[in-house]
Order: structure tokens, then sequence, then C-alpha cells
């Protein structure tokens, strides 16, 4: 007998949940303990998010091996008709079972089962009366013969004692750094793939709407509205300063009708993957409900709470929460129907979500302080109304960006009011107040609104208002990256142009001189590396003409950097890499670049990429021989 062999699949999976956990960790590791349940056999049912096997049972009794073995030969030799006739001359005189110890099997459904550097079982085996596998063995004899030794028939039957994490502990990842104990039962388990973890909402008076997170690995992936230190968007960071931050409420996870322990590793891997993707393209961070995924030609537009609700939509097909009022970070969390870590000295904040249903839109926005939930049920109410013209809708939402043009954070309220309506005919409108405003923020988010009017505008070009209107962004957009000298404006104003309109022959210098201007570090040293590789990338991969100029060279300066700036870079192209996949427009560009995406030697970036060439071909033809660069 030999133990069930593990599949490629159940490893590759168990070892991608190890490879998401590099960094070394404490962690009380125990012993699994006997259950009381034997079993005669165990299929593999599924693997979840936390690496822990579940499994089917043909039968599982409870009790001591003996009237385990006792009852279940019993049932053989009732049930089976064979063992009625197998002894010639008449009926069998049968022998008490003998027990046949097999001390170096493994119980298939014990935690790790399957990984021979796993220490466990050898230590439990080892101990004394340590139930194990067993085979019970029964002999029948025909009448007149009473030795066993040489009986007539036999039935027998392999039982298997149950191993669990005992109460207190769970399966979970202990030390990558010491195989032979990287998993197994501990009473400090970290938590498991595209948990949701949740904590005060670091703001002033709204601490108890919360803030929420999905887990990767022993980080976290989280939406993050602008700071002076860093742009808003999708960050990953880890699990211990998520805690630092705020008052920490726990971790919680979900289930679904195939996975009533929590879903598979492969859900989980699903969710958080769905989330990783968004990092690859522009941000829109919102303070409303509404959300979309990014793409090549829009924004990923999201707050905490619904960048989950997505993750779990698109990874797992499940909807988290569906409120009756408003979707909050709190309410999210609270749908969530089971706690993986609770802290016990701390209850979230209470917060009631009311609607005011008597005040209009402009009078939720004179208010000191936002009703956001109103608010968006007042933007959905006017996005259904009937009786407006789009045109008029529009207007409307204009009126209030204008009397709120000097309080940035209601100026950018009404402009993801306006984005959701794709304001064509508010184009020339929202290019006059850009000029008007003074902060910084409410102008980034107005060129936002602008793009989605290009988009509106894109959609009826067979109108002449529109073409123009269309003609007038395309200007304005061109003006704005050309003229600008803060790196928000122009890096946003450039990424939408090309989103909008491409790199057309005519601008190509323009944006390629720009292109160059957003790569120097002494610049903009004020805006993260990480940010600014990431931004370049999103812009560079949006027209063949500059994946053309740019993709190798940007790679060769990033991968031949050191230290941390080297670990940034390794982190954006591992963020940006399906759409490498997927967007570079020429085949032997793309067979340059993905190689060098996969690994660490880029001795050939140099050589290969289009400078180079071109720096060749001018000294080819300038002297006898080729430059070397």
């Amino acid at each position: 007998m030999r133990n069930q062999p593990i599949s490629v699949r159940h490893f590759s999976i168990w070892m991608a949940f190890l490879l998401c956990r590099l960094d070394r960790m404490t962690a009380e590791h125990v012993l699994p303990v006997f259950s009381g349940y034997w079993y005669t056999n165990a299929a593999h049912n599924y693997i979840d998010a936390c690496g822990t096997d579940y499994w089917i049972y043909t039968d599982k009794i409870y009790g001591t091996a003996k009237s385990v073995g006792t009852l279940l030969l019993t049932d053989m030799l009732i049930n089976n008709p064979y063992y009625s006739t197998c002894c010639q001359g008449g009926p069998c005189t049968w022998s008490e079972p003998f027990h046949i110890k097999y001390p170096s099997e493994y119980p298939p459904d014990f935690p790790s089962y399957g990984y021979d550097f796993h220490q466990d079982w050898p230590t439990i085996s080892a101990q004394p009366n340590a139930p194990i596998v067993l085979l019970l063995d029964k002999r029948g004899n025909a009448p007149g013969n009473s030795n066993h030794s040489m009986y007539d028939c036999r039935m027998a039957v392999f039982i298997y004692p149950s191993y669990i994490c005992p109460p207190g502990s769970r399966f979970s990842v202990s030390d990558t750094i010491d195989p032979e104990n990287a998993y197994g039962c501990t009473t400090t388990p970290i938590l498991c793939e595209a948990d949701v973890v949740a904590r005060n909402l670091s703001s002033t008076g709204f601490e108890g709407l919360g803030h929420t997170a999905i887990m990767r690995g022993l980080d976290v992936l989280e939406v993050l509205d602008e700071t002076d230190s860093a742009p808003a968007g999708i960050y990953q960071h880890t699990l211990t300063s998520f805690k630092a931050a705020n008052q920490y409420w726990g971790a919680k996870f979900t289930t679904n009708a195939n996975f009533t322990f929590g879903l598979s590793f492969e859900l989980s891997y699903a969710v958080v993957h769905a989330g990783l993707t968004q990092m690859a393209y522009p941000f829109e961070y919102t303070l409303f409900p509404f959300y979309h995924p990014g793409s090549p030609t829009e924004p990923a537009h999201f707050r905490c709470d619904t960048f989950v609700q997505y993750c779990y939509e698109t990874g797992a097909g499940l909807t988290l929460y569906t409120p009756t009022l408003a979707i909050t970070p709190s309410g999210l969390f609270d749908a969530l129907p089971k706690f993986r870590e609770t802290i016990p000295t701390f209850t979230a904040p209470s917060t009631l979500i009311t609607l005011n249903e008597t005040q209009s839109l402009e009078q939720l926005f004179a208010a000191q302080e936002l009703d956001t939930n109103t608010i968006s049920q007042r933007i959905q109410a006017l996005i259904e109304d009937t009786q407006l013209t789009h045109a008029e809708k529009i207007g409307l939402l204009l009126d209030l960006s204008r009397h709120h043009q000097h309080e940035s954070f209601k100026f950018q309220c009404v402009m993801d009011a306006l984005a959701i309506l794709k304001p064509a005919h508010g184009i020339q409108h929202l290019i006059e107040l850009f000029y008007q405003l003074n902060e910084i923020p409410s102008r980034r988010k107005l060129l936002y609104a602008l793009y989605e009017g290009i988009q509106g505008a894109k959609a009826a070009l067979h109108l002449a208002e529109m073409t123009q209107a269309h003609e007038v962004a395309r200007l304005f957009l061109k003006e704005t990256f050309m003229t600008e000298k803060q790196y928000t404006l122009v890096s946003r104003a450039l990424e939408y142009y090309l989103m909008a309109f491409g790199s057309p022959m005519e601008h190509l210098q323009d944006i390629i001189d720009i292109t160059h201007f957003l790569r120097q570090d002494a610049q903009f040293a004020e805006i993260p590396y990480y940010n600014r590789i990431l931004d370049l990338f999103r812009m560079i991969i949006l027209t063949p003409a500059l994946q053309q100029i740019f993709l190798l060279d940007v790679l060769q300066d990033g991968l031949e950097a050191v230290g941390e700036q080297r670990n940034t870079f390794q982190q954006v192209i591992c963020i940006m890499r399906h759409r490498l996949e997927q967007e570079i427009v020429d085949d032997t560009l793309r067979n340059q670049v993905l190689p060098l995406v996969a690994c660490t030697d880029h001795h050939t970036l140099r050589h290969n990429s289009l400078f180079a060439q071109q720096a060749r071909s001018q000294a080819e033809s300038n002297s006898s021989g080729p430059l070397v660069i």
C-alpha cells in the first residue's frame, strides 16, 4: 500500500498558495489530534482559500478501531453473499479480526497529507497507542479446519483515522523559510487569500463608515484616495500597515453553495487576480457607489467597498452585498457571514444610514457636510428621469459645479456625477471652467469628466455639434499636456488624449517629447517612483507608435536600476504584464518584451531597443563600422 499521490493540479495550486507568502512568519505550530472518527475511503473535494483540504467520505464512523472494524466486517458478512458460500463444505467459522498496523502510511485526509517533507505524521504515529492506519483482517475456515493460517476464506478492510487541527488552531502557513514546518496546524494562523479586512475610516466624524480591503498573501489590496504623498489608486500594502492606520475590525470571508467552508483556492485566487488586473489601468477615485472596471478606453472607477464588491463579482461570480439603501464599507463587511479573525475587545461603530427625502440636489450640495448616500440616490434618479433631456441634466450639474468651483471636495463630487452622464453637451463649458479653477485635484477631476464627455461625443459623431465638441476637446487636451507643468495634470491630460485619440502623426513628436519629460526623475521627485513608472507604462501601451519607441528602452532603464527602485520596477511590470501580452500590436516587439518581463537577465535590451537601432543605423551611414552601444 502507498500514499495516495497528490495530483499535479493540487500541488500547483498549493505551491501558488505558498509563493504568495514569501516573508518569514512566526506562528505556534501544533500537532493534529485524532477526531474519534474512522473511514474506509475519502475523495478529495477542494482546497479552500487557506490551503486546507476538504474531503468527501464514503463512510465515516465514530468509535474505537475495534468497534468500527467489527461494524464494517459484520456489514460485509451480512450484505455480501460471497462470504456465506466461500468456505467449501458448509458455513465458515470466522476468526476475530487481526489488526495489521501501517504506521508509515498517511491517512488521506491528514492535514497537509501528500507532502513528503512534512514531519507531523511520523511524530504522531510514533506515539504509543496513537490511532494509525489499520488493515482489519478476518479469516474464515470450513468445518473441520481450525488453522487460521491456512484459511479458506478472507475478508479485509483498511480503516483510516481522521485527524484534525485541535481546538483553537487551524491549518495555515507557519514558516516558509523552514520547509519542514512550512504549513500545518497553528494557533496563530495567517489570514487567507481574498479574506475581507476592515478598519475605521481615517476621516474624523465618519470612522464608522469603515474602510475595506482584500487579502493577497500577507498583504492587502486597497483603494485609497489621493494624499499629499501619493495619488489615488489601488495599492498593495502590508496587513500590518493596514491595521496600524486606524482601529482594526477583523477579517471575514464568504461561502457559496458549492463551498460551504469557504471559497476554493482557485476562486479566491481569481478574486485577487480581478483586483490585480485593475491596477494596470488609469484610476479615478469616487465617493459614490457607482463603479466600473478599467479598460484600454476607460479608467478604473472605484472606492474601497465597490472595489471589493467588483473583485468578488468578477472573480467568483458572487455579489457580497445588495443593500436596500446604499452600499457602504461597514455594510459590506457586516454582510459577510463568517469571521476569520475577530478582535474581542472591539465593537465596530454603528452608522445609521438614512436618506433625506425632502431636499433637492442643490440643497444637498449646499449643506456643510455632504450626505453622499442621499446624493447618490438623487443622481441615480436624475439619470433615470425621463422628463429631462440629456442636455438639461448636464446643464443642471454644470450649474452646480460653477456654484461650488471653489469647494474642491464638492466640486469633485459634481464632476463624478457629470462623468456618469458622459457630458458631450458640456465639453465647451468644462473647458472654460478648467481655466477658472485653482485647486489641482479639482482640475484633474474635471479632466476625467471631460474625457467621459469625449466618449459621449464619439457615440454621436454623425451630429455636427458632436464632431465640433470632439475636436475642441482634442485640441484642449493637447494644449493642456503641452503647457501645464504640474505632473498630475500633464500625465492625466496626455493619458486621456492617447485613450481618446491615439498618437496621430501630426502630434507624435509632441507626444514623444512630453513622454520624455515625464520620464525625468529630477522634474518630479515629489511623485513616488512607483506611480510615475506605472503611469508611464499605462501611457506607452496605448498606441503602437509609443510601444515601438519606448517599451524596450523603459524596460532597459528599469531593469538596470538597483536596490529598492529595481524591486519597485519589477512590481510594476508584473502589474502590467497582462496588458503587455494583450495590447502590444507588433508580434516581433511582443516576442522581445514578454521574455524580458519574465526574467531578470536583460543584457540584450540595449542592443534590441529602437533608439539603439536608430543610433546604429545613423553611425553606419557616417562611418565604416557600427556604433558600439
